[in-house]
């Protein structure tokens, strides 16, 4: 049945793949709440039957995507990495995966889903540069709501909390070098593939539902920042903070404010990020 479910929501319902990925882990030994939980999943496949998924003409030849990741689950503490590629704005791939090794940090469970989400990026550049050659637009565009991770990106210092991290995860670097990529930061709450990762808010739910099945995923700033004016009701955490910084991880946020706020404008200064906003600093505690 399982199967069976996968197949169909790889092809018509991207936005069930996470619950999906969570029901595959338990092929052997099956319990009753997964029987209710693979129930309910296929009732609200029965009644999606009939709405479809639009494919519409992209707005340009360019591909964008959108990363995120879920740290460390609780079963055995791995990441999930999720990812939504499009074309213009127009869905062409979904994707919902545990990762591979257990992540020392948030970011680093963002900055490995990033290198993912290139990969592919970079394998549908190619068909474009073969289908259209000029007409394909480079370069690619990648967003992601982790500054840390943004940060790793093109910083290729090697320190006390990066120098594990394997090599073929740093594969995002040699793409940004080489200007087939860039990446930009987008809010959480306007992330697509938050949705690929765990579960959410029935609004946030039904929104990124519902511009997935239409074919058309907003990505410009001025689409973004029309967005963002809607109001979304999302519980933010506070008690740690989501920075990749030498000495202050897993610091109380308190201690640490006034140093990190002064990090961030610099990072988003770095990152050439115009809104230096109060409400978008904020945004980045998340």
């Amino acid at each position: 049945m399982v199967g069976k479910v996968m197949y169909y929501v790889n092809k018509l319902c991207p936005v069930c793949l996470s619950i999906t990925r969570e029901l595959a882990k338990y092929f052997a030994c099956p319990t009753k709440l997964h029987w209710k939980a693979l129930s309910r999943l296929v009732g609200y496949i029965k009644g999606s039957i009939g709405k479809g998924r639009l494919l519409r003409k992209p707005k340009e030849m360019k591909i964008v995507a959108f990363t995120d990741s879920y740290y460390a689950n609780r079963e055995d503490r791995k990441s999930v990495t999720g990812g939504v590629i499009t074309l213009g704005g127009t869905p062409t791939h979904s994707m919902s995966k545990t990762q591979a090794i257990v992540s020392l940090s948030s970011t680093e469970a963002e900055y490995i889903a990033l290198s993912a989400v290139a990969q592919e990026v970079l394998f549908q550049s190619q068909i474009l540069d073969e289908l259209l050659g000029e007409n394909h637009v480079k370069p690619s565009l990648i967003f992601e709501d982790n500054i840390g991770a943004i940060y790793l990106t093109k910083n290729s210092q090697v320190s006390q909390r990066t120098k594990h991290i394997d090599v073929r995860h740093h594969f995002i670097r040699g793409m940004i070098e080489k200007k087939v990529l860039y990446v930009r930061f987008v809010k959480s709450r306007l992330n697509t593939s938050d949705v690929m990762t765990k579960t959410t808010k029935e609004d946030l739910f039904v929104k990124h539902e519902k511009s997935i099945n239409i074919g058309r995923i907003k990505y410009n700033a001025k689409e973004l920042s029309v967005d963002d004016d809607e109001e979304v009701d999302i519980e933010k955490p506070k008690e740690k903070l989501n920075l990749f910084v030498d000495g202050v991880a897993d610091a109380k946020r308190e201690d640490v404010e006034v140093v990190n706020r002064n990090f961030i404008k610099n990072a988003f200064e770095d990152l050439n990020v115009e809104d230096l906003s109060e409400e978008a600093l904020s945004d980045t505690w998340d």
